[in-house]
């Protein structure tokens, strides 16, 4: 601090009072009196924030893998762009698999065909067993041909149903309304349903922004909670705000919606998620954001003018306006509102703090 400013502070006694010492005959002209400013410490309940830096994501990434082995012969969509749920991606050669279909369709008309002849001499030995024409051997085979020509129909109906859905795993296509990622894939290539998949979809609309927490913020606010000094929003109902890399402020709030149940050891942080409605596609997966956490507020607690706190060879300090003389005060600072710096410890309500001078 100033040597002028530590005069200035010095004769705030002239200044209160209002009046001067009477001079003493041939003492020395006595300083003139000095400006100062004032506030009187007042507890209040004061909203503060809780500022991180997030990261961009989409909520949902999926990976589109092939569910059958054969040939790319068509990529439907353009890498890095919109697509929509539902969309064609890949087509796959289907020539294949129609053939297959079309074995399977055949291979059910001869069971079908074989179970009709069953029944029909089931049918037809029946009468003659029970007027005991046929012996019972004959007949339990009878019985034992068309039970054996049902399940081989059934069987045969099953390789249809999976040549049809194999044949519809040619075509693969969006779950998900996103952005593309890089196509794994050319046409031309052989691809099977083990292999690595063909590419990525992830949802912009909404966006995830993860932040994280340090184990230190965490204690420090739970402490703080059980002195009744803090208070969080019901639920934990965070509104977040974020604001991009070129200090532009997003205009939609977005939800505090997942807090993980555990720290991370090798960080010792806790993982925050929050949505924010993305219409515009302004904010895109990676990104680098400040997110700034909206809802909580300080009980009971002082503000002043961040310039009233001073740094000193003992910490923060303020002056105090204590029987007409400048009293230097310690101080804790916590959070900053607006261009304020809210008082953690060292102040009471009453206080007369010198903010200019």
């Amino acid at each position: 601090m100033s040597y002028y400013r530590w005069l200035m502070i010095m004769s705030i006694v002239t200044v209160l009072s209002g009046c001067q010492e009477l001079k003493k005959p041939g003492s020395p002209p006595a300083m003139p009196p000095v400006d100062v400013s004032t506030i009187s410490a007042v507890s209040k309940s004061i909203p503060v924030t809780f500022e991180f830096v997030g990261v961009v994501n989409g909520y949902h990434t999926i990976e589109i893998r092939s569910r059958v082995e054969g040939v790319i012969v068509k990529i439907s969509f353009t890498e890095g762009q919109l697509v929509k749920q539902g969309e064609t991606l890949y087509i796959i050669d289907q020539r294949p698999f129609l053939a297959a279909l079309d074995s399977a369709k055949a291979e059910l008309a001869g069971e079908e065909s074989h179970e009709w002849s069953a029944t029909r001499a089931l049918e037809r030995l029946k009468p003659i067993f029970e007027k005991n024409a046929a012996s019972r051997k004959d007949y339990d085979e009878a019985v034992a041909l068309g039970r054996t020509a049902k399940a081989r129909v059934a069987s045969a109906k099953a390789k249809v149903m999976q040549a049809e859905l194999n044949l519809d795993y040619t075509t693969i296509t969006s779950p998900i309304t996103g952005l593309s990622g890089e196509s794994n894939y050319g046409e031309g290539a052989l691809i099977s349903s083990g292999g690595k998949f063909l590419t990525k979809i992830t949802t912009i609309d909404p966006v995830a922004v993860n932040f994280h927490v340090s184990e230190s913020d965490v204690l420090k606010e739970r402490r703080e909670m059980q002195q009744h000094l803090l208070e969080l929003p019901p639920d934990r109902n965070f509104d977040v705000q974020i604001t991009l890399a070129d200090g532009t402020i997003f205009p939609a709030l977005g939800k505090l919606d997942f807090t993980a149940p555990t720290f991370r050891p090798e960080t010792g942080t806790m993982m925050m998620r929050a949505l924010f409605p993305n219409p515009d596609e302004v904010l895109r997966p990676g990104q680098f954001v400040r997110a700034k956490l909206i809802g909580a507020k300080r009980t009971n607690a002082i503000e002043i003018p961040q310039r009233a706190v001073l740094q000193g060879s003992k910490g923060m300090f303020v002056y105090l306006v204590k029987d007409n003389k400048a009293v230097e005060q310690i101080v804790e600072p916590g959070e900053w509102h607006d261009d304020n710096w809210i008082i953690l410890s060292g102040l009471k309500d009453g206080d007369v703090v010198i903010v200019d001078g």
